[in-house]
C-alpha cells in the first residue's frame, strides 16, 4: 500500500494498519483519546520496524465503527454526521443464535440496570419469545433480577404468579389469557418459560422467588371478580360494599365499550366515584398492612385497573387519543407501584 487516507476517526492508528503500508507508505487518520478531541496525524512507513507521525492539526470526523473504535458511545455531534445506515450499524451487536450458550452474555451490560425493557420488532414469533424468555432467564439467573412485567392484564399475570411461586389459588376455577389469540401468551415458548420460572423458584425461600406481573388493564370483569373474591375472604363487609359499587358497571362488565356510549350519552362519569372510593378503601388497608400481603398487593391493583378501566372506556368511546396515554400511564403507574413495593434492589 502506497498512501491511504483514513475517513473515520478512533483512539489510535491500529498496528494492523501500520503493517499494511509498505516502506515510504503514508496513512493519514484522525485520532484522539475522545471523540470530540481529534487530531489528524500522518503515519510514514521509514523502515520494516519504524513510524514517523507528523500532527496536521485540530479535526473533526465521523467515529470508526468495529474493534478498533473509541469504546464509549460517540457524542451527538458526532452522530450527527452519520447517515441513518451508519447509525444502525454503529448502535448494532451482532447476535449468537437464540439457543447458542453464549447468547444472552450479550446482556450482561445491563445487569446493573433496575429495569431492562425488552421491545419487540417481530410480536408474535416463535423467535422473538424465545428470545426474549432466553435474557430473561439470564438476567434472573446470573444477575438476581426480581421481577417480570408484561404487557398483558393484571389478573391474568396473577394466575401465572400464583403457578410460578407457589401461591394460594384465589380464583381456583379461572383461566389466563382467554381474551389473547394463541401466538401471544397462550403459546408453547412462553409455557416453557413459565415452567422454568416455576422450577427455578422451588430452589428459592418464598420471600426470593421471581414474581410475575402484568401492567395492561383490559382485564376489566376478571380485575372486578378478583377484588370481591380476596375481600369475601378476608372481609365479608366490606365485600358487600365493593359489590354494591361495582354494581354500576355490572351491565357492561361483558362489554365495557358500551359504558362509554352510556356515559357520553348521560354526560357524566356514571361509575367514576364508585370505582375510586372502592381504590381508595383497599389502597388504605395496603398502607396499613406489611406489603408482604401479596393477596392485598393483587387486589389493590385490581382495583386500581378498574378505576383505570373505566376512565379508558369513557375516553376510548370520545374517539380520543386520551384513551392511548390513559393505557400508558397506567401500566407506568403499575410499574412505578412494582418498584417501590420490592424496593430498591
Amino acid at each position: 500500500m502506497r498512501s491511504s487516507p483514513l475517513r473515520a476517526g478512533g483512539p489510535s492508528v491500529p498496528q494492523a494498519w501500520r503493517d499494511q503500508l509498505r516502506i515510504g507508505g503514508r496513512l493519514v487518520m484522525p485520532v484522539g483519546e475522545a471523540c470530540e478531541t481529534q487530531r489528524l496525524v500522518k503515519i510514514t512507513r521509514t523502515s520494516e520496524h519504524a513510524f514517523d507521525q507528523q500532527d496536521l492539526g485540530d479535526v473533526g470526523f465521523v467515529p470508526l465503527i468495529g474493534a478498533a473504535a473509541w469504546s464509549e458511545a460517540p457524542p451527538a455531534a458526532a452522530l450527527a454526521l452519520l447517515s441513518l445506515p451508519e447509525l444502525i450499524r454503529a448502535a448494532a451487536v451482532a447476535l449468537p443464535a437464540i439457543d447458542a450458550p453464549d447468547f444472552a452474555r450479550v446482556f450482561d451490560r445491563f445487569a446493573n440496570k433496575r429495569v431492562v425493557l425488552l421491545g419487540e420488532a417481530s410480536h408474535g414469533t416463535a423467535e422473538f419469545y424465545e428470545a426474549r424468555a432466553a435474557i430473561t432467564r439470564h438476567l434472573i439467573e446470573r444477575h438476581g433480577f426480581s421481577f417480570v412485567a408484561v404487557e398483558a392484564n393484571w389478573p391474568d399475570a396473577a394466575l401465572i404468579d400464583e403457578h410460578v411461586r407457589e401461591r394460594s389459588r384465589t380464583r381456583p376455577g379461572a383461566r389466563p389469557f382467554k381474551r389473547f389469540p394463541t401466538w401471544m401468551w397462550r403459546n408453547v415458548e412462553f409455557a416453557t418459560f413459565a415452567m422454568w420460572m416455576k422450577q427455578h423458584n422451588t430452589t428459592r425461600p418464598h420471600a426470593e422467588r421471581t414474581a410475575f406481573y402484568g401492567l395492561d388493564f383490559y382485564g376489566l370483569s376478571e380485575s372486578i371478580e378478583a377484588v370481591l373474591a380476596y375481600l369475601d375472604a378476608h372481609d365479608p363487609a366490606a365485600a358487600r360494599i365493593a359489590r354494591v359499587r361495582y354494581g354500576c358497571l355490572t351491565p357492561w362488565q361483558k362489554n365495557p365499550q358500551v359504558y362509554g356510549r352510556a356515559a357520553w350519552r348521560e354526560g357524566a362519569a356514571r361509575c367514576e366515584e364508585a370505582v375510586v372510593a372502592q381504590l381508595r378503601d383497599l389502597l388504605d388497608k395496603w398502607l396499613a398492612v406489611p406489603p408482604s400481603d401479596t393477596g392485598l398487593f393483587d387486589a389493590t391493583h385490581n382495583a386500581r385497573l378498574v378505576a383505570s378501566a373505566e376512565r379508558y372506556y369513557r375516553a376510548m368511546y370520545q374517539g380520543s387519543a386520551e384513551s392511548w396515554n390513559l393505557r400508558d400511564t397506567h401500566m407506568l403507574d403499575t410499574l412505578h407501584s412494582l418498584l417501590d413495593a420490592w424496593g430498591p434492589d
